[in-house]
Parts: C-alpha cells; structure tokens; sequence
C-alpha cells in the first residue's frame, strides 16, 4: 500500500521558489508529496535590508503559512535579502522549514554581489526584482530567472539557487542524526542526568532517537556536544547538533545550569538522608 502523500506549503506563489522546493525535498526527503503555494506576508519590509530581517521574513513566511493551513505536514518560507558592505550590496536568501512535529530546518544560501546600477536603486528604495528589470530590460524578471540568472548568464538560474539551501534547510527531517534541541520544556518532565555530571552543572535531556540505530546518545556525547556550542559534533552513532530554536515552543532538550553554590540542586536523595541522620545523631 502506498504511503500517503504528505503536504507542503511553500509559503509563496513565486515559481522558482516553489520549483526549488520541490527539487530539495525529492532529493533529500524522497517520497510522494502535494506541494502547494499560498501567498502570505512576511511581516517584513518589501525589500529586506540585513540578514536578521531577511531571517526573520521567512520564518513569518513559515509561520504565517502553517497558521493559514495547519493540517499541512510542511510549511516552508523563503525570503531573498540584500545586505550593504562599505556601499556594495550582495544577494542572498534564507530558508525556514517547520515540520509538524515541531522540527525547524534554516539555511542560508551564498551570496553575491550586485551591479552598482542595482545598488542605486536598491537605495532609492526599489525592490531587487523591480531593480533588475529596470537596469537589464527584464520583464518580470523574480519569477523567472532571477537577478542570479541575469548575471550568471543563466548558469545559475533562482530556483537552483534556492534549491542547495533548502536541502540543507531538511537535515534536521533526514533519518539518522539525532538534534539536541534547546527549549524550555518542564524539567519535571525530562529524566535527572544531574547526579552523574561534575557538580557544577545541572542537566536535564531528553533525546530524538536515532531512527536507524535506535541509539541513545550516551551523557559524554552530550556534554561534548553542548561544550562545542552551535556547532556539530558527530560520533560514531549521532550528529548531535545544537539548534537555536528559540522560536519553537516546544524542543527536545533543556538545559538548566547552576553554579556550585546552589548546592541543594547537587545534592541527591541519599546524600540528604545522610545528612539528616548525621544532624539527628550530633543532637
């Protein structure tokens, strides 16, 4: 029996953008799938500015669309931006998968620079995609090619461009890697890891397991990943990677850190017996 199809919602209507969408999930994600544009805003300016902004327009592209249609298994929001270096401007994007069990992918794609007539424009407050086809004569020009494909000369057109950043976007959905999510999930609901750390550190963790493997990454996986910050850490049975998801509502690790004065957070069940008994036969 085939497996149902699983919807997505491109968080746009724009052709390249959904044509890349399509490309990145049956590439990285292969399966059947409905994909679907919706047209929805991004709470940002028409044109972004800076990277933040363009971040932030396709995590509301997202957003917005999973509100717009909850029942969807993905929603994905893709925003283009420029970004101004000492007058140059340069190109780029950002994409922002939510899946519906609370997974968010991001990626960002290379940039490139854009010509100085462009630039001038840009400035003056034009759109990149209205820009491009004042300078080079293009009718509209975002749902084709692309500023990308202009300068390229159609090596790169807009969707490939987009594509690599939204297979990347996925590696939090691929089978295997286990991702240690930081949230602010209750700690009465992860299990008590503190009693086997230094008594510096108080950890609760709660793990995806790794679907292959069915591997639970053991604590020293754990404590090295969070040592190495935002980065990957791979072992022979995980890459454990830290996410900012601070976003999400829900994640799959908390970390809670309290320094060695706190020392009723250190101490365990046992050693308070102990104390207790110790304080009674001093009395």
């Amino acid at each position: 029996m085939a497996s149902p199809q699983k919807v997505v919602v491109i968080a746009s209507n724009n052709a390249p953008k959904i044509k890349a969408t399509q490309e990145g999930f049956t590439r990285m994600l292969p399966g059947s799938y409905d994909f679907q544009g919706l047209s929805v805003g991004s709470n940002v300016s028409d044109q972004p500015f800076s990277d933040e902004e363009t971040l932030r327009g396709a995590t509301n592209r997202a957003r917005n669309a999973q509100t717009a249609q909850p029942q969807a298994d993905f929603w994905v929001g893709i925003e283009g931006g420029v970004e101004d270096y000492n007058g140059a401007i340069s190109s780029f994007a950002w994409v922002v998968v939510i899946g519906q069990d609370g997974r968010v992918g991001k990626a960002r794609t290379s940039a490139y620079f854009l010509s100085d007539e462009t630039c001038k424009l840009l400035k003056d407050g034009v759109e990149l995609g209205h820009a491009d086809d004042m300078v080079f004569g293009q009718t509209n020009s975002k749902n084709k090619q692309g500023s990308v494909g202009i300068l390229t000369g159609g090596v790169i057109d807009r969707a490939d461009y987009y594509t690599q950043a939204v297979v990347l976007a996925l590696i939090p959905f691929k089978d295997g890697p286990c991702y240690v999510f930081l949230s602010n999930l209750p700690t009465q609901q992860l299990p008590n890891l503190g009693n086997q750390m230094n008594p510096f550190f108080w950890i609760y963790a709660l793990f995806l397991q790794d679907l292959r493997t069915k591997h639970i990454p053991d604590l020293n996986e754990l404590v090295v990943a969070l040592f190495c910050g935002a980065n990957v850490f791979k072992s022979s049975h995980h890459t454990i990677m830290l996410l900012d998801l601070f976003e999400l509502g829900t994640g799959l690790v908390f970390l809670l850190v309290r320094s060695e004065q706190h020392s009723d957070l250190h101490t365990t069940e046992d050693e308070r017996r102990q104390t207790s008994r110790q304080r009674r036969g001093h009395g």
